[in-house]
């Protein structure tokens, strides 16, 4: 069934129930209110573990309905629950329900689209869910301007569908203009492409981290003017037949923790005297063409930085899923103890909503130094914090950290700096 069967299918039911209590039930209950379907009630497994209502809508379990002697047979029932309903099915069908309907992952996916679409449309930032946008990372959808359709953030996907009501009061654009500065957007063609020639004509070296481990070879990386450099070389005998970095001065070992940083490090002690300097991933390139660093150029733009990510949780709690928290207040303690000045700034970073993720940019060469020497001053200090207490991490822990230092560095140099925003190029 599509959407508009599914709809004429409820419509037809009396008496109908919502099995599940998540987040797929959540999106049949929003399509059954917004199109004015009554919903009797909400069945779980285990009333303990569930809420004992949903929007207004009594929970209720399969023994309770038993012990009221409820007439099983006039119920009509959703499965909406992510994963194996087979044990469900059974339960309802022994105790005499058999109107029932189990929603294809179609479906499923449809509903979300439809509460996005329905659920925010008349945001007070104008804002839209772009779900058609192009080479969007994988589980992240892009939050646009209504009139332009240009991309503003990021999100990752489950937020839209659990977190609406944060979104609406935490993604403001004028809140953003206040952490970050102006939000001014490159647009470029639909694949980040230069020539080898334009990029040594104009001092440009945008660097593709790749590892032994990546699909893409490094002529494919080569194909878009890129310079591929092949990451944690120090730990493999694989060589991938490009710039590695366990050469010059390096910390190509530590790139279990470090991640995509240790070639950051390489290039900011190994090279020199370029105009601007990129860092983009293997499968994440900031979208650039020649026309784009025509204008970076002819305006002397400083950074250009991928556009921003907003978490519905403050940007303490939301790093708190991938990292401990003595390693959250260890990055806090080094930052402050860099320019006591910062305290302040951190604190309002920690608790806002939005960063700059992967740590993708490119960089006018003066203010890459200065961005490298300040993150990797910090690193160097938390590292030796670790080394000290003989503790050994190869979680990547300092990828994430690093993260958190490219947003605030931006975030602190905010009135220094001309920024500019880029899309992203996803490739699958």
């Amino acid at each position: 069934m599509n959407l508009q069967q599914f709809l004429a299918y409820l419509r037809e039911k009396d008496n109908l129930y919502i099995y599940g209590a998540g987040q797929i039930a959540k999106r049949v209950l929003f399509f059954c209110r917004w199109n004015n379907v009554p919903v009797a009630g909400i069945i779980v497994s285990d009333i303990t573990k569930n809420p004992d209502n949903i929007d207004g809508i009594g929970v209720t379990d399969l023994q309770s309905l038993e012990e009221k002697k409820t007439d099983l047979t006039r119920l009509n029932v959703v499965i909406a629950f992510n994963g194996s309903t087979a044990q469900i099915f059974d339960a309802l069908f022994e105790l005499g329900v058999t109107s029932l309907y189990i929603l294809s992952v179609q479906l499923k996916k449809d509903l979300l689209d439809y509460k996005l679409i329905h659920c925010l449309h008349d945001w007070k930032e104008n804002l839209i869910v772009d779900l058609v946008c192009p080479h969007v990372e994988i589980k992240h959808a892009i939050l646009a301007f209504r009139d332009t359709k240009e991309p503003f953030c990021r999100c990752e996907y489950k937020e839209l569908d659990l977190c609406t009501n944060e979104i609406m009061d935490h993604c403001c654009f004028d809140v953003f203009e206040q952490e970050f500065g102006s939000f001014h957007r490159i647009s470029a063609g639909n694949i980040p492409e230069i020539r080898e020639e334009f990029a040594k004509q104009n001092g440009i070296e945008s660097y593709v981290v790749t590892s032994h481990l990546d699909k893409y070879g490094v002529s494919d990386i080569q194909r878009g003017g890129f310079i591929p450099i092949q990451v944690g070389a120090a730990l493999t005998s694989v060589r991938k037949g490009c710039l590695t970095d366990d050469t010059g001065m390096e910390i190509s070992a530590k790139n279990q923790a470090y991640s995509e940083c240790t070639a950051l490090y390489w290039i900011w002690k190994n090279t020199r005297g370029q105009r601007y300097v990129g860092l983009n991933h293997y499968r994440r390139r900031l979208l650039l063409d020649e026309k784009s660093y025509l204008y970076m150029i002819q305006n002397d733009i400083d950074v250009v930085i991928l556009i921003p990510h907003f978490s519905a949780l403050p940007i303490k709690e939301y790093f708190l899923r991938f990292v401990p928290q003595s390693d959250w207040k260890l990055l806090k303690q080094k930052v402050i103890e860099f320019d006591p000045a910062y305290r302040a700034l951190w604190e309002e970073y920690e608790t806002g909503h939005f960063l700059y993720p992967c740590n993708l940019a490119v960089w006018k060469r003066e203010w890459f130094d200065k961005y490298c020497t300040f993150v990797f001053g910090i690193a160097g200090e938390i590292d030796r914090f670790y080394e000290e207490k003989n503790i050994i991490r190869e979680d990547r822990y300092m990828g994430f950290l690093f993260e958190n230092m490219t947003s605030f560095f931006v975030m602190a140099h905010k009135e220094e700096m001309k920024i500019r925003h880029a899309d992203m190029y996803w490739i699958g």
